[in-house]
């Protein structure tokens, strides 16, 4: 702003010097051109007064007497006076002795006056040798020219008096400037200053502060400018606070959404990506705005749909895989999008993670695979001996009541898988409830070793308890702890060997309790561990069902610790043996 000030202070200074050189020159010209017809005009009416005074007095007779006369008077009015006959000769002269002066006929001033006329002239005096302004008039007598009278002065008296006014004049413009130029700074001021004002308004609206008011109490077109920009201002403020209360009521959605969503431009630029996307992708949300799709994406099958969509506008749906870090399955659907000029934009993508979807339809199949093995494998053997009876073994008692014992067996098999499924079933669809009680888990894990006794003896195995002399009883179902602790405890006893030890672990851990199901059994290989708690699942299937399990025993041991609001895990080592560790709150909601 300072550049506007000093452009137009500096024209306001370049018009005043210009204007007041120029009047000041005219001023000089004319008032030296009037100063000389003052100074000309004066000297006439002085002729014309020393003509009439020689006309009262009688001088012509008497040469001396006229001398002595001009002589007196020159000095009294300080101009020099010269007096011609008709034929030029000097007669008499206030300066100098007229007989030793030239004749004056060819004078420029005395040919006009002894022709009958004024005659005036500017020129360099012989006599004197020095300029002189003169004005000469005709002398007459009696009605008849009979000479002239020729007055001057000296210029250097005139040149004294213009220089006078020389001084005069620059003092009076420099005082005019002075003022002109303080009066320009005013009124330059006053005209940069709303401007100033303006800028910096502007400025501000500029980083966002709309809080600059413009209040100016003229009425001239900067005030109206002024006032422009004030109810600009609003209007914009209010336009960015519509516009950011939509950008932000868009971004909690895209947030939000558990899809993902990018928008990409026509020329592949990618605009807005939400950050469910930059987690299902493994991309960084704040550097992909404004690069090629093709750079940040990565990956042939997106990219191609985002191509096919552009160069077809039309939809695209389609299924793709990701395998790194992590295998998922991803359905993609991109649409074009058009601009207010109903223009192609670009186009947006909704991704859907349908990893879980199609894990859920593997596991499905899976279960239906597995149950459809695990029921006809009992079936198959309970079918089988049915025909060997009918045949003619039921006549052979020993081998009758042998075929029967399977058969007992087998369904036996049957129905603790059907009660298996139908508890996972329960604790899955939330209809199983909880029969909550005060419970000693001492007094469980002692009705469980009770039950498992023979079987432990049998084996030569060891099963200890160590628990907390602080351990107090916890809010649970009695009847779904034993059957979380009897799987626990039977796992172990299946999978451990002759001799084995298994160590069952107390703790009270503030609000919660901890219990540590621990044995020197085979073990669990690592790659089974994040699978161990699936519906099914075996690390050895032959040697499961070998041991008469459904498979379905840890499933239903962390279903029934969820549904109590705890935590199942499990270590283990090959060769030496596994530990599973259960987390139950001591007070749970009924």
């Amino acid at each position: 702003m300072r550049g506007i000030f000093k452009k137009l202070f500096l024209t306001y200074v370049l018009v005043i010097v210009v204007s007041s050189a120029i009047i000041a020159i005219f001023t000089d010209y004319v008032l030296k051109e009037y100063y000389k017809d003052e100074i000309a005009h004066e000297l006439e009416v002085s002729a014309v007064l020393v003509e009439d005074m020689m006309e009262n007095f009688a001088f012509a007779k008497n040469p001396s007497k006229l001398q002595n006369f001009v002589k007196r008077l020159g000095e009294k009015i300080k101009t020099r006076i010269t007096i011609v006959n008709s034929d030029g000769t000097v007669f008499a002269d206030s300066e100098s002795d007229p007989e030793t002066m030239e004749n004056h006929k060819d004078r420029p001033e005395m040919e006009k006056a002894l022709s009958g006329i004024i005659g005036k002239s500017v020129r360099h005096s012989d006599t004197l040798n020095i300029d002189m302004m003169y004005v000469a008039i005709p002398l007459k007598s009696n009605g008849n020219l009979s000479g002239a009278i020729r007055l001057s002065i000296f210029l250097s008296d005139i040149n004294r008096k213009i220089k006078q006014i020389h001084k005069i004049i620059i003092v009076s413009v420099l005082i005019g400037i002075l003022a002109a130029l303080l009066l320009s700074f005013i009124v330059g001021k006053s005209f940069v200053n709303p401007i100033l004002l303006m800028k910096t308004a502007a400025e501000k609206i500029s980083k966002g502060d709309f809080n600059q008011k413009l209040d100016f109490k003229a009425n001239d077109e900067l005030a109206r400018l002024g006032h422009s920009l004030n109810a600009m201002s609003e209007e914009l403020q209010k336009n960015i606070t519509e516009t950011e209360r939509e950008k932000n009521e868009l971004s909690i959605v895209l947030s939000d959404m558990v899809e993902g969503v990018i928008l990409v431009d026509k020329n592949r630029r990618i605009i807005m990506l939400n950050q469910s996307l930059s987690n299902m992708l493994y991309l960084r949300s704040d550097e992909a705005v404004g690069r090629h799709s093709w750079e940040i994406l990565g990956n042939e099958e997106i990219n191609n749909a985002i191509e096919s969509t552009l160069a077809k506008a039309e939809p695209v749906r389609k299924d793709i895989t990701i395998l790194l870090p992590e295998e998922k399955y991803i359905q993609v659907q991109t649409s074009v999008i058009y601009d207010e000029n109903n223009e192609l934009y670009g186009v947006v993508g909704v991704f859907h993670d349908i990893t879980q979807i199609r894990k859920l339809e593997n596991m499905r199949t899976e279960f239906v695979a597995n149950v459809s093995h695990e029921l006809k494998t009992p079936l198959t053997a309970i079918s089988g001996f049915i025909e060997t009876l009918k045949e003619g073994a039921i006549n052979d008692k020993k081998e009758a009541s042998k075929f029967l014992d399977i058969m007992q067996a087998n369904t036996e098999r049957l129905n603790n898988l059907i009660n298996d499924m139908l508890v996972i079933s329960k604790s899955e669809s939330k209809e199983m409830k909880l029969e909550l009680k005060k419970v000693n888990i001492e007094k469980i894990l002692e009705s469980i070793s009770s039950m498992y006794k023979e079987r432990i003896d049998k084996k030569s195995q060891k099963l200890i308890f160590e628990i907390a002399n602080n351990f107090t009883e916890i809010t649970a179902d009695e009847e779904k702890l034993i059957q979380i602790f009897s799987n626990l405890i039977d796992n172990a006893i299946k999978f451990t060997g002759q001799g084995g030890v298994i160590t069952v672990k107390c703790y009270d851990v503030q609000d919660k309790i901890k219990i540590e199901v621990s044995d020197t059994g085979i073990g669990i290989p690592k790659e089974h561990l994040p699978r161990i708690f699936e519906r099914f699942y075996r690390v050895d299937k032959a040697r499961s069902r070998e041991m008469g399990g459904t498979g379905l025993g840890l499933a239903i041991v962390k279903h029934l610790i969820q549904l109590h609001g705890g935590t199942v895990s499990v270590e283990s080592q090959p060769g030496r043996g596994s530990s599973f560790t259960v987390v139950l709150p001591k007070e749970i909601n009924s």
